[in-house]
């Protein structure tokens, strides 16, 4: 080979060897200006193509709010609330209550009802339309009066311990003690002699109402009814041949009774007689309390509650046509007790 020959193949070898660098470096330089130059190819330039590129506000800049037909504080429409001036529905308040547009709600007069009535008797249903609620009465509940009822048969039977000897001996004492410590609205009580009765009266006549119904034949005990409420309509009936009674009264347009039935001394046929009298006699709205003498056994209590609600214990019973919950059983322990009888407390809404 020639010096010539060589020098050329030398110069082909250097010259592809610059190219080749040079393609290296221009490929290189291709690669980085297609990743940089126009930046990433999958994003937009100006930003991010799926976020606002004035600031991501929740909202349509170009959604209009439709607030004409909605409920204040429901959504818009355009992710935002509706707010009151925007045309929304407005709420309303009463009584620290508030009510929603287009729903009701039952407001009472009164804050509580009284023993003879009920708050559904002074209710009225409120309805919001637009920030204005119908009706007037202020309060959002009520509650309803629960009179404080003591039943109690204060004689002792056998005249070993009987209220007539002993009565003046200390067990009036323990009978008006029992009776202060209770304080009840209303005293039904059953075989009241006519001193007792006097006793009582002068015991209690500053804070209580009474009335006495005395029998006609035999011991001549009665029936009272004593009661911190006004008494109106004051009498009774009887429903034997021997003058057992009901007495009777009206409070607040209840009509209450105070009675005693005949004892296992006689026929069951007398008995059942006397119970009749009575279921024919009481009329509701009403509060029976008294001795009737039974236990269930041949139906006496069936015919006086006559479908009406009933509670009590042993021979001694409250008849209602309301509910009634007895809530306490008083008897004393001691031989010297006030009565054979236990002292029952009830409580009944009207």
């Amino acid at each position: 080979m020639s010096v010539r020959t060589l020098v050329v193949i030398l110069a082909w070898g250097l010259l592809a060897a610059a190219c080749g660098s040079g393609a290296i470096e221009e490929t290189d330089a291709g690669f980085d200006a297609g990743q940089d130059a126009g930046g990433d190819p999958g994003a937009d330039p100006g930003g991010d193509p799926g976020g606002d590129p004035g600031g991501d506000t929740g909202s349509d800049p170009g959604c209009i709010p439709d607030c004409a037909d909605r409920p204040c504080g429901q959504p818009d429409g355009c992710g935002s609330y509706c707010e009151e001036g925007s045309g929304c529905l407005r709420s309303c308040e009463s009584g620290g209550v508030e009510i929603a547009h287009g729903e009701s709600r039952v407001f009472y007069e009164r804050e509580e009802a009284l023993f003879g009535s009920s708050c559904d008797s002074f209710a009225e249903t409120r309805t919001c339309t637009d920030g204005d609620l119908s009706g007037s009465f202020p309060h959002p509940s009520c509650t309803e009066e629960r009179l404080k009822i003591l039943l109690w048969n204060i004689l002792v039977a056998g005249w070993e311990h009987d209220g007539i000897a002993h009565w003046d001996a200390g067990r009036r004492e323990k009978v008006i003690d029992l009776m202060e410590s209770i304080d009840p609205d209303v005293m039904l009580l059953q075989e009241v002699t006519p001193d007792m009765y006097c006793d009582l009266e002068a015991q209690f006549s500053s804070e209580y109402e009474r009335h006495y119904m005395q029998k006609t034949a035999g011991s001549l005990h009665g029936n009272a009814i004593f009661s911190k409420l006004p008494l109106h309509n004051k009498g009774g009936f009887y429903i034997d041949d021997r003058g057992r009674n009901c007495a009777a009264a009206t409070i607040r347009g209840v009509n209450i009774y105070s009675c005693h039935l005949p004892n296992t001394n006689y026929t069951d046929e007398y008995r059942l007689a006397a119970a009749r009298v009575v279921a024919e006699e009481i009329e509701a709205p009403l509060v029976l309390g008294g001795d009737l003498n039974t236990q269930g056994g041949i139906g006496i209590l069936d015919i006086v509650k006559n479908g009406y609600a009933s509670c009590g214990r042993g021979v001694d019973h409250l008849v209602t046509d309301q509910t009634c919950e007895m809530t306490e059983v008083l008897m004393p322990a001691d031989h010297d007790y006030p009565s054979d009888h236990a002292a029952l407390v009830f409580r009944v809404p009207r």
